[in-house]
């Protein structure tokens, strides 16, 4: 826009990193959120990307996007982290993909292209990149992945758990084309997915949440738009609309 608003979050906030001192293969670093800042904003993220330069893109299920720096850099305890607020105002949005760098949210509303047109470090154009396909208010219809794969396009998964109502995309894994304007389903019949697309090959897997009608963790390859096994707990009980696909392994 020729008339960009002025910026709304001026200043950054910072934090610091402690790093674990043990000599075990497995340790955890701890990065303090900045839960203490100007817009008494509650930091819970819920996905991070990072770009090319190291700039971590972290998105909150409170509906706000940050760009966190200093965490490539943090070689010791004490470190400064700093965090700038890019976007706010989404809904609960759970997932950030990044492509050539530009940030794509998933939210309950849909797909969102956030960019920065003046070059200020916030989002001044929120474009609705993707929304045909279905979203019900049911409380666990999350928006629950999103991730890039070759040529563009994106795959996204969306929760299965209906307490009221059955939608039209509950529970699937979706394949968005690049310029967001077609959706393919992938796969359906999922409790609670989470997904991941090979950057190379484009192959789709998806884990799945143990619980009713998933006896453990499965972790299936998503195509041909198969069912893999989940029902609505209003659905005519253990009437399959077709034969449930065979995941590749089960994780106790």
């Amino acid at each position: 826009p020729t008339d960009a608003p002025a910026r709304r979050w001026p200043q950054d906030v910072t934090s610091t990193v402690t790093l674990a001192t043990g000599p075990e293969a497995y340790v955890v670093d701890t990065i303090e959120l900045p839960q203490e800042n100007p817009w008494q904003r509650s930091l819970r993220p819920a996905d991070i990307q990072f770009r090319r330069d190291g700039t971590g893109v972290l998105v909150t299920i409170d509906g706000d996007v940050w760009l966190v720096r200093g965490l490539d850099a943090a070689q010791s305890t004490g470190a400064t982290v700093r965090w700038h607020r890019f976007a706010s105002g989404l809904h609960e949005p759970m997932n950030v993909a990044l492509r050539d760098d530009e940030i794509f949210v998933f939210d309950r509303n849909g797909v969102w292209h956030l960019r920065d047109t003046n070059g200020d470090g916030e989002a001044d154009v929120h474009e609705l990149f993707a929304n045909n396909f279905g979203q019900t208010a049911d409380l666990r219809e999350f928006p629950s992945g999103i991730r890039l794969a070759p040529g563009g396009e994106f795959v996204i998964a969306k929760g299965g758990q209906q307490a009221l109502t059955q939608g039209k995309h509950n529970g699937s894994v979706l394949r968005l084309s690049a310029d967001g304007l077609r959706t393919t389903v992938l796969g359906y019949g999922f409790r609670q997915p989470n997904i991941a697309v090979h950057p190379r090959t484009g192959l789709v897997t998806s884990s799945d949440q143990q619980g009713n009608y998933v006896p453990a963790t499965p972790l299936h390859i998503v195509r041909d738009g198969q069912f893999y096994g989940f029902l609505a707990p209003f659905a005519p009980k253990e009437r399959y609309p077709s034969p449930p696909a065979v995941p590749l392994t089960w994780i106790p």
